[in-house]
């Protein structure tokens, strides 16, 4: 019974690191590919009642130029053309841009002229909106509103809504992602979830390493975080020398020690341009640490903020839409609005210093953009603090116990994979045990269910691993001070 939950263990454990590198994959492949602003345009189209498709949509594609909505987009990057649409739109600057696209292209009103509900009502009789769109603002009118505060409180409840089954679609389109990104490693380095399981039950003592490695990752008492896991192991797949910028807490001079955190922050970012890009920033402010984060956002890269960036800063509330915050880009324009407002007035920039300190620390801790968003924060926590060396401490402990558990890691993989020699790279290992079409297809199969299983998620995983090592727990003696077990 031990000998199979152990095997068990082993298999959870190999689907757990499959799931984890293929979702590292998926994340770069949808921020490069855009897909979820695509997936929002997609469903923006479709609750306009116009299809799925933006291209077909006019009404959609109108509001996507509406320069509330403009103002969202990302800025041009590499060769992109134009600017990236956006991943999130707050509701308040849905419904604002909608309701002035019903007051321009609907009722065909002029520029300051207010939209009324006599208006929407001739809208809804002229029969010429979209059927969604027509439904929402029936609905709204059947509850007897008499203000458009109210309908646009509609507008509003109905695009959360539409928000949530947006959420939904996205994490099932992901899954296919996973899937797929899943099968191409399990061909690429021949993931066998059948040549595993055969090694698994003919050696005992190799299912046995598999599930001590298992409980060492996720003991099933909580004190193991699924996320810390996927750290380690984005680490790993960087190869980023964190012990580059390795720091000491004592017996170094305070320009070195700053200068060590900036390369550590540097080699902590996923992209390399990025790492360039704050290497050269801070090195700037490498001997004059900043005294308030206002001064520290005055030397971050200017952006092309206008008139509409400056009319969103108004409803946007950072700390509320937690989703936005990961939104850098526009949440920069909207701080350069709020800025060049408060120049000149002592009062009002320090009133956006907490605004500020939040934007970076969520620019330090972006998931997206680096390897250890908590490393990253502790870095410049420790470059903006006004007492730096009252911050060193826990960035040293921190980086310690990161470098550690990674290098832990490393070897335990290394140490089970090299029991393993048929998976690597698929044309060695096809070369050297000289393959035939059934082997090939044999191996298939195994590639397919790995990626299916995989695809199932790290969380599914990680959580299972945790209940399996509890029900192998329970089948263990306790010991005796004298080393014998305790008689059942």
């Amino acid at each position: 019974m031990l000998t199979l939950l152990e095997l068990l263990i082993g298999l959870a454990l190999f689907y757990l690191l499959v799931a984890i590198v293929a979702s590292y994959v998926v994340e770069f492949i949808a921020s490069y590919l855009n897909l979820r602003a695509k997936g929002l345009e997609r469903f923006v189209a479709q609750s306009f009642g116009e299809g799925v498709h933006i291209e077909n949509a006019a009404w959609a594609r109108a509001l996507y130029q509406h320069p509330m909505i403009q103002s969202l987009f990302s800025p041009t990057a590499l060769t992109r053309s134009e600017g990236s649409a956006p991943s999130y739109i707050p509701p308040a600057s849905f419904s604002t841009a909608l309701l002035d696209l019903l007051r321009a292209k609907a009722a065909q009103l002029g520029a300051g002229q207010t939209l009324q509900i006599t208006d929407i009502q001739q809208m809804l009789a002229s029969g010429n909106l979209p059927s969604g769109l027509a439904g929402v603002l029936q609905s709204a009118l059947s509850k007897g509103v008499s203000e458009i505060k109210v309908v646009q409180r509609e507008i509003e409840t109905w695009f959360d809504a539409n928000m949530q089954r947006a959420s939904g679609w996205y994490k099932r389109y992901t899954q296919m992602w996973l899937f797929l990104v899943a099968l191409v490693l399990s061909a690429a380095f021949n993931l066998d979830s059948f040549y595993l399981g055969s090694r698994l039950m003919q050696e005992p003592e190799l299912a046995r390493a598999f599930a001590d490695t298992a409980q060492s990752i996720n003991p099933g008492d909580g004190s193991k975080k699924l996320e810390t896991l996927e750290t380690d192991i984005r680490l790993l797949l960087a190869n980023n020398d964190l012990r580059a910028g390795q720091i000491q807490a004592e017996g170094i001079a305070a320009p070195e020690q700053r200068r060590l955190v900036i390369r550590l922050i540097a080699a902590n970012q996923l992209n390399r341009v990025d790492a360039a890009t704050a290497q050269t920033l801070l090195e700037k402010s490498s001997g004059n640490p900043f005294t308030d984060f206002s001064q520290a956002f005055e030397l971050l890269p200017k952006t092309k903020a206008d008139t509409a960036d400056c009319a969103t800063a108004s409803t946007l509330d950072f700390e509320a839409e937690k989703d936005l915050a990961r939104d850098l880009d526009t949440w920069h324009r909207v701080l350069e609005c709020k800025m060049a407002g408060a120049k000149g007035d002592a009062a009002k920039t320090k009133a956006l210093e907490p605004e500020i300190e939040h934007f970076f620390k969520a620019l330090a801790a972006n998931p997206l953009k680096t390897i250890d968003p908590k490393l990253g924060e502790l870095g410049w926590k420790y470059l903006f603090s006004v007492t730096p060396a009252s911050e060193l401490k826990p960035l040293v402990e921190y980086l310690d116990q990161r470098i550690k558990s990674v290098e832990g890691l490393r070897g335990k993989l290394s140490s089970l994979h090299a029991k393993l020699p048929k998976i690597r790279w698929i044309c060695e290992v096809a070369s050297e045990y000289n393959w035939t079409f059934k082997d090939f297809a044999a191996a298939v199969v195994g590639w397919l269910t790995t990626a299916l299983l995989a695809s199932l998620g790290a969380p599914f995983w990680f959580e299972l691993i945790g209940r399996l090592v509890n029900l192998r727990g329970v089948g263990a003696k306790p010991a005796l001070a004298g080393g014998k077990n305790v008689p059942k």
